[in-house]
């Protein structure tokens, strides 16, 4: 009888070419189907962490309140501008403050330009090392509560000054559950600026405004923070222009007490 080579029968106990490639291919089957899974999951978690932070700083800015004469945050804590002096931003005077003891509760890990230096690393370990305003991930109802601006007279300069310099009274609000108080934003604008503020209307000129704008991160959802103090998810928002969506639309163009808008506090 003629004997098998002995080389033979050592290949014979390993996977063919075809045999390894059919492995591989199903191998890649599971991890495809695994993997958006997988990042549903991450993104879950995120959001859940996001909404987290969005309820402690929504906290803070209502105890700044409760000590303040029932006045919110001033957006720019007393100055008509940050150009001169950036760390007197509302995150800042919460930190400062005592408010809030991390720079953590300002990130969110969703933010697609968070920045990419180690800008967020050292604001993590003290927000007041870092003297620029473009940190952080949420923004500020700032036209409505983080001044009054709104109430400004033209020509009474005196008058216009106060409107800037001072957040909004507590008791204007007139619908404390639908007012929008925090919101996901998306840094835009002059690079140096961008994410504490968010406008309340949609604009096209990124270069030339510094609002951030309403940024629907989490699976084309968005989290906010409303005076009263809580806070909740919306999905289903616009990717293109949030703005269309509810509950956003309406603040650029609506009279204020519309109820149809819920940037405003009247």
């Amino acid at each position: 009888m003629r004997k098998t080579p002995a080389f033979y029968s050592a290949v014979q106990g390993y996977f063919t070419l075809l045999e390894l490639l059919i492995v591989i291919a199903i191998i890649a089957i599971i991890a495809g189907m695994l993997l958006p899974a997988l990042n549903r999951a991450r993104e879950h978690a995120n959001s859940i962490a996001c909404v987290s932070n969005l309820r402690q700083i929504q906290y803070a800015v209502g105890g700044y309140a409760d000590d303040h004469r029932e006045v919110f945050p001033n957006v720019f804590a007393g100055t008509m501008t940050a150009d001169a002096n950036p760390d007197i931003i509302w995150i800042y005077s919460l930190y400062r403050m005592k408010y809030l003891s991390g720079g953590a509760v300002f990130l969110c890990k969703s933010q697609k330009n968070r920045k990419t230096d180690d800008i967020d690393a050292k604001f993590l370990a003290d927000p007041l090392s870092v003297k620029f305003y473009n940190n952080g991930s949420y923004g500020y109802n700032w036209s409505y509560l983080g001044t009054r601006i709104r109430e400004s007279r033209e020509g009474d300069i005196s008058w216009n000054i106060f409107c800037w310099n001072t957040g909004q009274s507590r008791n204007r609000v007139r619908k404390p559950t639908e007012t929008i108080s925090l919101v996901d934003v998306a840094r835009v604008g002059n690079p140096e600026r961008g994410a504490p503020m968010v406008s309340n209307y949609y604009y096209t000129a990124k270069d030339e405004d510094f609002d951030g704008l309403v940024d629907p991160r989490h699976s084309g959802g968005c989290n906010i923070a409303w005076v009263d103090g809580h806070v909740s998810h919306v999905n289903n928002i616009n990717r293109k222009n949030p703005y269309t969506s509810d509950p956003f639309r309406n603040g650029g163009r609506s009279q204020v007490g519309d109820p149809a808008n819920h940037w405003d506090c009247e």
